[in-house]
C-alpha cells in the first residue's frame, strides 16, 4: 500500500493552528484570572469594615452618588495619611515630661561633707623638708593669674624634680592642715563628733577632711538646727604657702557619698571671722535613658568621677605625673613639687581649650543633690569676749581664722523629680486607631483584613488551599 505523503506546507498550517490555539487558552485564563480577581475584590470591598465604599460599588446608585462616596473616602484616606505621619512624627521627638511629687521622709541620711582649707600645705610642715622651699612653694601654684609661676626653684640635688623618689602623694597627705587643727569642735544632733567621724580624702584643692562618708550613715529625724552639724574652724592663715585663691578661708561641699567631690566648681566659700548657716533640701532626680534622653544606666557610674578620668588621662600624658586627686593607673606617680605647674597649667587648658568637649560623660539616669541656702553674719563682740576669756584665742585669731559653721535640713520633704515618656508606643497606636475609627469608621483591625485578603488571594491563585472552605 503506497505511503501517505503529507505536504510541508500543510504540517506548517497544523503548527499555526496549535499557537493559535495556546494564545486563545491563555486569553481565557487571563480573562478568567482578571476576572476572578475582580470578583474577590469587589466582594471584598463590599463586605470590608469601611464606611461608605459599598456605596461607590453598588449598581443600583446613581453616578453622582457614587461620585460623592467616593470623594468623601478619598479625602477620609488622605486626612488619616496627613494625621498618621503627623502623630508618628511626634512620636519620634521622643520628648519627656517632668513629674515633680513631695515626699516627706521619717529620716533622711545627712548629705556627705567636704571641707577643703584654700591653703593646700601647712608651711611649718613643709619647712620640716627644708625651709628654702617653704619660703618659695608658693610661686609653683599662685593664687592669682597675675602671680607668674616660677619653676626656679633650687633644687641641687633633683628630688624636688623626681616624680618617683619619694611618694609624693604621702607627703602631701603629710603637709595638709590635720583635722584636728581645723576642727576645734565639732557637733551633730546635740552630740559631740569624734575624730574618727572625719576622713581625709584627696581632692581638687588638695587634701581635705570628710564627714559622713561612705562608710558612716548620719541620719536626722527632724528639720532645724537642733539636728544640725555645727562645727567650729581654724583657717590657720600664718601656714599660708600653697593657696588655691587669693582669700582665706574654707570651701564646703554637700553632696552624695558616692560622687567625686569638686571643691573647686562647687565649694561654698566660708571666710573668717563669720557665722555660717547653711539650710539643706535633698533633691532626687530620675532621668530616661536613650532614646528618650543621654544618660547612663549603670547604677555604679558617675558622672563626676568620669570626667575626673577623662582630665587624668590628658593631664599625664602631657605632664607624665598626676595630682593626688586623678583617677587614673595607680602605676602613675604623683607630680613631684617643681612638676605641679604642669599639672595646673594643663588642667586649665583642658578647659580654656574646651578639651572636655571630647569626653563621652554623660550624667548618671538617677542622683541625689542638695538645694542649699546659706547666710551668714560676723562674730558678735560679746561671743568674741567669752571666747577670749575661756579660752587662750585672742579677738585677732577669732577675727582672722575662726569660723562657726551651722549645717541642717530645712524641711525633712524630698522633692522627687521624674522624667516621664510623653507619647508612649500605646498613645500612638490609640490615635492610630481613632484616626481610622473617626474618618474611616474603622478599626485597627481593618489592616488585618487587608493583609487576610491578600494573604488567602494569592494562596488560591497559586493553587495552594489555605483552609478547608477555600
Amino acid at each position: 500500500m503506497p505511503k501517505k505523503i503529507i505536504s510541508v506546507n500543510k504540517v506548517g498550517d497544523v503548527e499555526q493552528i496549535n499557537m493559535d490555539n495556546r494564545r486563545e487558552e491563555s486569553k481565557k485564563k487571563d480573562i478568567k484570572k482578571n476576572f476572578y480577581w475582580s470578583v474577590r475584590i469587589v466582594k471584598f470591598l463590599q463586605e470590608i469594615s469601611v464606611i461608605g465604599i459599598k456605596y461607590t460599588l453598588m449598581q443600583t446608585a446613581s453616578l453622582t452618588r457614587r461620585c460623592f462616596w467616593i470623594t468623601l473616602i478619598l479625602f477620609g484616606v488622605g486626612f488619616m495619611i496627613y494625621q498618621l505621619q503627623e502623630r508618628i512624627s511626634y512620636y519620634i521627638k521622643y520628648d519627656t515630661t517632668t513629674r515633680i511629687r513631695y515626699r516627706h521622709d521619717k529620716f533622711l541620711r545627712f548629705p556627705t561633707v567636704t571641707i577643703c582649707n584654700e591653703n593646700r600645705m601647712m608651711k611649718s610642715l613643709v619647712a620640716a623638708e627644708g625651709q628654702g622651699i617653704a619660703d618659695s612653694l608658693y610661686t609653683l601654684w599662685p593664687p592669682h593669674p597675675d602671680l607668674k609661676i616660677n619653676t626656679t626653684v633650687s633644687d641641687t640635688n633633683g628630688t624636688l624634680s623626681n616624680n618617683t623618689i619619694f611618694d609624693w602623694g604621702e607627703k602631701y597627705r603629710e603637709a595638709a592642715q590635720p583635722g584636728k587643727d581645723a576642727i576645734v569642735s565639732c557637733y551633730f544632733n546635740l552630740k559631740k563628733c569624734s575624730a574618727s567621724d572625719f576622713i581625709t580624702v584627696a581632692t581638687n584643692m588638695g587634701y581635705c577632711f570628710q564627714f559622713n562618708s561612705r562608710s558612716k550613715n548620719f541620719i536626722v529625724r527632724a528639720a532645724g538646727d537642733r539636728n544640725a552639724l555645727t562645727l567650729t574652724l581654724n583657717v590657720m592663715q600664718e601656714e599660708y604657702t600653697l593657696a588655691n585663691a587669693p582669700s582665706a578661708g574654707f570651701r564646703v561641699l554637700l553632696h552624695d557619698p558616692e560622687d567625686t567631690p569638686e571643691m573647686l566648681e562647687n565649694g561654698i566659700k566660708l571666710s573668717p571671722g563669720n557665722d555660717f548657716v547653711i539650710r539643706i533640701q535633698r533633691e532626687a532626680t530620675t532621668l530616661l535613658s536613650k532614646p528618650y534622653g543621654d544618660c547612663n544606666e549603670d547604677n555604679s557610674y558617675r558622672q563626676s568621677a568620669c570626667m575626673n578620668k577623662c582630665l587624668s588621662k590628658y593631664v599625664v600624658k602631657q605632664c607624665g605625673c598626676k595630682g593626688e586627686e586623678m583617677l587614673v593607673d595607680d602605676s602613675v606617680p604623683v607630680c613631684s613639687p617643681l612638676n605641679l605647674p604642669c599639672n595646673k597649667v594643663q588642667s586649665d587648658l583642658y578647659y580654656a581649650k574646651e578639651i572636655f568637649k571630647s569626653c563621652q560623660c554623660p550624667t548618671q539616669c538617677q542622683f541625689i543633690k542638695y538645694d542649699a541656702s546659706t547666710s551668714y553674719s560676723i562674730f558678735s563682740d560679746f561671743f568674741k569676749r567669752l571666747i577670749t576669756n575661756a579660752t587662750h584665742y585672742t579677738k585677732t585669731t577669732l577675727e582672722g581664722n575662726f569660723i562657726q559653721l551651722n549645717i541642717y535640713f530645712s524641711t525633712m520633704i524630698t522633692r522627687e523629680l521624674k522624667e516621664k515618656i510623653a507619647y508612649s508606643w500605646l498613645a500612638l497606636m490609640s490615635d492610630v486607631g481613632g484616626a481610622f475609627g473617626l474618618i474611616l469608621g474603622s478599626t485597627f483591625l481593618t489592616l488585618f483584613e487587608f493583609l487576610d485578603f491578600l494573604v488567602v488571594s494569592i494562596s488560591e491563585s497559586l493553587g495552594t488551599p489555605t483552609s478547608k472552605s477555600t
